[in-house]
């Protein structure tokens, strides 16, 4: 994952040679990376790879006026294609 994200190659399992690979990588986790690297459990250099353009979202437990939201989404979502009807 390094090497695609720092030289923009890959390399196949089995291949000889290497193709360039233009990618993006949105990753997730409730871990505090920082601590992780400085305690030896996350690589440094890939979280300077991913951590270029941050996005911290609260987790939702502090964002509970967004969860009416997307119950009602996912309502619809799931009425939608189950063929049924909720009672609005």
């Amino acid at each position: 994952m390094l090497r695609a994200l720092q030289e923009g190659e890959i390399e196949r399992l089995g291949d000889d040679r290497s193709r360039k690979a233009d990618v993006r990588v949105v990753a997730a986790t409730n871990v505090d990376l920082p601590e992780a690297v400085k305690a030896g459990r996350f690589r440094a250099d890939l979280y300077y790879r991913l951590s270029v353009y941050p996005a911290l979202i609260p987790p939702l437990r502090e964002r509970c006026s967004d969860i009416p939201s997307m119950v009602s989404t996912m309502v619809e979502k799931f009425c939608a294609l189950h063929e049924k009807r909720w009672p609005a």
